[in-house]
Formats: C-alpha cells, sequence, structure tokens
C-alpha cells in the first residue's frame, strides 16, 4: 500500500508498505483489506482512509513515511443503532 501526492506535474510517494506490515495494531492484507475513497474523518485538515477487513474497520492516517491506525473496532462493535458487521455491511469503498 501506498500514497500518492502530486509535486507539481509528478507524482511522489512518501510512503510505500509492503503486506505483513503493521500500521500500530492494523495488519496490512491486501487480499482481504478494503480501501475506501481518502476523507478527512477528523477534521485535522488531512485526509485519512477507512479500511475494512474480515475482523472489523480502522481508520489509517499518514505518520511520516509509514502510516498510522488512530481508531479500530472490531465486527460486532456497536455505533448507536447500528451494529458493525463487515460481511453485510458496506461503508461506501471506492478501491
Amino acid at each position: 500500500m501506498g500514497i500518492l501526492e502530486q509535486a507539481g506535474t509528478s507524482l511522489g510517494a512518501p510512503t510505500m508498505q509492503p503486506n505483513g506490515t503493521r500500521f500500530g495494531s492494523w495488519l496490512l492484507n491486501t487480499d482481504d483489506n478494503r480501501l475506501a475513497t481518502s476523507v478527512d474523518y477528523d477534521g485535522d485538515g488531512r485526509a485519512e482512509i477507512l479500511v475494512t477487513s474480515p475482523w472489523g474497520m480502522g481508520i489509517l492516517e499518514q505518520a511520516g513515511t509509514t502510516m498510522a491506525a488512530p481508531t479500530m473496532q472490531p465486527n460486532g462493535t456497536r455505533f448507536g443503532g447500528w451494529l458493525l458487521n463487515t460481511d453485510d455491511n458496506d461503508v461506501g469503498h471506492g478501491a
């Protein structure tokens, strides 16, 4: 997984990490991780990535040349009246 950023008329890659990399407690596995569109989830002016897997979901954010997972929630977590189950919930995945 990597992040691309525009630098003038070209692209740079400030972070590139292989499968098996841990971002905090999140284990990157592109076989079962699904990445959503980047959005500023926490209002800090920088985009984060929503990621889901058979385990649950989390938010990934760039942390220097790697990523961090500031929040993760397992399947079975209740958010108000909504029960997280990544087998049957669609949380707007873009990729």
